[in-house]
């Protein structure tokens, strides 16, 4: 296999320059400046970074690139018969590892930064709570763990996508990114009352200063900051000269570097002392530099949320390059662009109107919600994927359907052309793919609020009749077991385990009780049932299917074998249901029916009395949610499909307020998919994971960590 190369030499520089510009640059180099004396330490930086630094990255790019190998393989090819230099690759790798537990550390910090910031937890905090913020966090193991393991999660991931797609591409962006902010930082910092003063000690010599901390310490940690903040000395730049061609010279390459690597960390100083002035922070307080100062300043700069939150991670919504190439195309520039001055809205507009994205027009599922090495993912694609990891059986076939509006059926359709072979491909499946719409004989007519046909323009205005009327269309699928799922609750590819694995869980669940019910029907149809096989029957259908009548305790068995055909023929649903957090609605519910069963149902707010304080706490003391996934059987002991239609309990339609053009007026609500319309099926919730929870109700949520 032809080993992978960088796509361009930009991609190089920066990708070199990136595994030298890091954490080292942004912290502990201010960190070091300030604990030696300001400007006469940065001399003395300077001449190490000259004299050591440079030849050192000279010599790994040449190991790397006579190998073609990193240091965990290149003195195994380059040592001669007999010699012993590859015993040096095992100690470089130590050394890799442990500058890696250092690094992923406070990259995680950097990374909760990033969520603190976006939640908008230091606005309004003086610099000693945003003090006190940091310390938190130092002193909080599980935390620090916690975001370390995630930042090796993302490092990891970026490294599986391979070379260009992933590590060159995502270095592009961050390091770009990077440079603009700390540009923005630097110009901030130096506005701040009293910046001069620290402007003044960290680029004007006191060799005095050096002296109080000891000459030797000071040069010693000049010498170890050389090595830090180029990352050498382990062989870790090899890598990098392993992709550097015979036609450029290494020296040339390690100036550019070490050019790239100064500049970035002389920005970081003229962040960080001026600020420091300013805010009363000790110029030698180590990390504190990047986690106390940063957030002050963030805190007094215009639209300084924004600006930290890019800052600490530098991350965007799936659809943000769509919206970039949008703003530059409709207004001349792009986000950042216009971030910066003020022209809030004439992102918003690129996002929502029909010159740009005309977001605000389409419905959630052809929206971008996650972003991949390959592009990103609307929610229909994510189901997709999903149906190709737990419904395509063993013929490897998935059939998917889709009940989408009129108006945007054809670009669900055209979506679905465009990427089905690549989704058919990646997972080794053949896509069946259906659509259907809401149907117009479902539309109920509108009232006033008088209780008379509302008239829009002298005609009788009908409206869709909710989420009820999709009864229909479920209907007419021609299938034996459904999964059914809300477009926009959707994961990412790394979070969908959870998802995969209660879905075929809750559809075990189904066949299984499908298969006993299926096999009491059969005996019933026979008459040779037991006394005590009856006794079993209803011992099922009460423990298992949750229904339950008082009366059948005095039934004789010709009628509670009746009783009992009636209440295992009909459709199955085994609901996936989540703890309730909060979130409006709750159940599992036990209802009583018309019939005087009392079975599982889900409900909805307008079937409970709100005005009875009774009703009311029940329904708000819910312990579940209502049901994330449903799977449902619909086909009898026979073959034969069930007629859905004559399952729903019509009873429970309710009116809702709606208007039109101004006028209030009343509509009348079908029973709800999830509640009126399967009320007379055999109902399981089982409890799933909220992790498998995960809906998108507005662009807000698309920050959260499961949409990332």
């Amino acid at each position: 296999m032809n080993r992978e190369r960088l796509s361009s030499r930009l991609g190089f520089i920066l990708l070199s320059a990136g595994c030298a510009i890091g954490l080292g640059n942004i912290w502990r180099f201010p960190y070091m400046v300030g604990k030696y004396g300001g400007g006469a330490f940065v001399l003395v930086y300077l001449f190490f970074l000259i004299i050591l630094g440079l030849p050192i990255i000279v010599m790994e790019y040449s190991v790397g690139r006579a190998s073609q190998k990193s240091i965990a393989k290149s003195f195994h090819v380059l040592e001669k018969k007999g010699q012993k230099w590859h015993i040096f690759s095992y100690v470089a790798m130590v050394g890799n590892y442990l500058l890696v537990m250092f690094y992923t550390t406070i990259a995680g910090w950097m990374l909760a930064y990033f969520v603190k910031m976006l939640n908008g937890d230091f606005i309004g905090l003086n610099p000693s709570e945003v003090n006190n913020v940091f310390v938190s966090l130092q002193a909080d193991p599980q935390a620090s763990i916690f975001w370390m393991i995630l930042i090796v999660v993302i490092g990891c991931g970026i490294c599986a996508v391979g070379l260009q797609r992933g590590v060159e591409k995502v270095t592009k962006v961050m390091m770009g990114l990077l440079l603009g902010v700390m540009l923005l930082l630097v110009v901030k910092s130096l506005s701040l009352d009293g910046a001069i003063k620290g402007v003044e000690f960290y680029l004007v010599p006191d060799f005095n200063l050096l002296m109080e901390n000891g000459i030797f310490n000071a040069v010693y940690g000049a010498m170890g900051q050389a090595f830090f903040t180029l990352s050498i000395g382990m062989g870790g730049m090899a890598i990098f000269g392993s992709y550097i061609g015979r036609e450029h010279s290494l020296t040339g390459e390690g100036l550019r570097v070490l050019a790239l690597d100064t500049f970035v960390a002389t920005m970081a100083g003229l962040i960080i002392f001026p600020a420091c002035m300013s805010f009363g922070v000790d110029a030698g307080s180590g990390p504190g530099l990047v986690f106390v100062t940063l957030p002050n300043i963030f805190n007094v700069m215009e639209n300084g949320q924004i600006w930290g939150t890019l800052f600490f991670v530098f991350m965007n919504f799936a659809f943000y390059d769509d919206l970039n190439v949008a703003c530059q195309r409709i207004s001349g520039k792009d986000i950042p662009g216009l971030m910066e001055e003020g022209n809030y809205k004439a992102v918003v507009s690129a996002l929502l109107e029909t010159a740009g994205l005309n977001y605000g027009a389409l419905p959630k599922g052809l929206l971008k919600f996650h972003k991949y090495p390959e592009g990103s993912r609307t929610p229909m694609e994510e189901h997709l994927a999903e149906g190709a990891l737990y419904a395509a059986g063993k013929s490897g076939k998935v059939n998917v359907h889709f009940t989408v509006s009129t108006e945007h059926r054809e670009l669900f359709k055209k979506l679905v052309t465009e990427k089905v072979d690549d989704f058919a491909k990646r997972y080794g499946v053949d896509y069946y793919i259906t659509f259907s719409e809401q149907k117009p004989s479902t539309d109920t007519i509108a009232a006033d609020m008088e209780n008379q046909p509302f008239r829009d323009n002298g005609k009788l205005l009908f409206r869709p009749g909710g989420h009820g009327a999709l009864i229909e269309n479920l209907n007419d699928l021609d299938a034996d077991i459904i999964f059914i799922k809300n477009i926009d609750n959707v994961v990412p590819d790394r979070l969908k385990d959870d998802t995969v694995t209660y879905k075929k869980l809750i559809a075990g669940v189904l066949v299984t009780l499908q298969k006993q019910v299926f096999e009491y029907l059969t005996l019933l149809d026979s008459g040779k049932y037991t006394h005590d096989q009856m006794m079993e029957m209803l011992q099922f259908l009460q423990k298992k299917l949750f229904c339950k009548n008082p009366e059948t305790k005095d039934l004789e068995d010709s009628v509670l074998a009746i009783y009992l055909k009636n209440k295992f023929n009909r459709p199955m649903r085994v609901c996936g249901m989540v703890k309730n957090v909060g979130e409006p609605g709750g159940g599992p519910f036990l209802a009583y029916n018309s019939d005087g069963t009392i079975s599982l149902q889900i409900l909805e707010s307008s079937q409970i009395d709100m005005d009875d304080p009774e009703k009311k706490e029940m329904f708000e003391k819910g312990t579940h949610f209502n049901p994330v996934d449903l799977v449902c059987a619909v086909r009898d002991y026979k073959g034969h499909k069930f007629d859905l239609v004559k399952y729903v309990d019509k009873a429970t339609g309710f009116i809702s307020y709606k208007s039109k053009n101004g006028k209030d007026l009343k509509a009348l609500e079908l029973p709800g998919l999830w509640n009126g319309a399967m009320s007379d099926w055999n109902t399981v919730f089982v409890e799933v994971p909220l992790s498998t929870f995960n809906p998108v109700k507005t662009v807000n949520d698309l920050l959260r960590e499961q949409h990332q």
